[in-house]
């Protein structure tokens, strides 16, 4: 069985990259749509996409890695980062769905010590099928993020804004998570 300590860095790297969001004022802006024929799944999102991939191993044997894949936008008017990532697990994690969402909240947090807070935690429904998953919102220094999780058979998507407090809780954050669709 994967180590907790593996799924907290698995996590934390994920998120990688996601981080530094702009303090500017909140401002919705102009939705674009974005779809992901690999990722299955379609979000209204505004500006320029970056995507990575990579495979990562915690073991020797091929069966011990989960490929990540992370795109982003930088929201300048909205004054955030978005992201939506999605991790695929290889058959050993078949089962531990509240195990890798309780690592994949505890990743958003960050380690102790490093000053995040769960300012909340409650059920969410995700996409179009309404799947069942998370939204946790998270206080880290300077920057909040406000995220989604939700496991889809062996794979888990974090759909997530990173900003100041406003730009987290606001408007077009909620326009950006409420648009995640799950496609086939």
């Amino acid at each position: 069985m994967p180590s907790r300590w593996f799924l907290l860095a698995l996590v934390m790297f994920t998120l990688s990259g996601v981080a530094g969001a702009l303090d500017k004022k909140e401002r919705t802006p102009k939705s674009d749509s974005f779809a992901s024929a690999e990722g299955r799944y379609s979000v209204k999102v505004a500006g320029k996409d970056s995507t990575d991939t990579k495979q990562i191993a915690y073991g020797a044997d091929p069966a011990q890695t989960v490929t990540r894949t992370i795109t982003k936008w930088d929201a300048p008017a909205a004054g955030g980062t978005y992201s939506v990532t999605y991790a695929d697990y290889p058959e050993l994690f078949k089962g531990l769905d509240a195990t890798l969402l309780d690592g994949a909240r505890d990743g958003v947090k960050g380690p102790d010590g490093l000053g995040g807070t769960v300012i909340s935690e409650k059920p969410a429904e995700v996409g179009g099928d309404k799947v069942v998953g998370r939204e946790v919102v998270v206080r880290a220094k300077k920057n909040w993020v406000r995220v989604r999780l939700v496991m889809v058979e062996l794979r888990l998507y974090q759909v997530m804004v990173t900003g100041p407090e406003e730009a987290v809780n606001g408007e077009a954050a909620k326009q950006f998570l409420d648009s995640f669709q799950l496609t086939k």
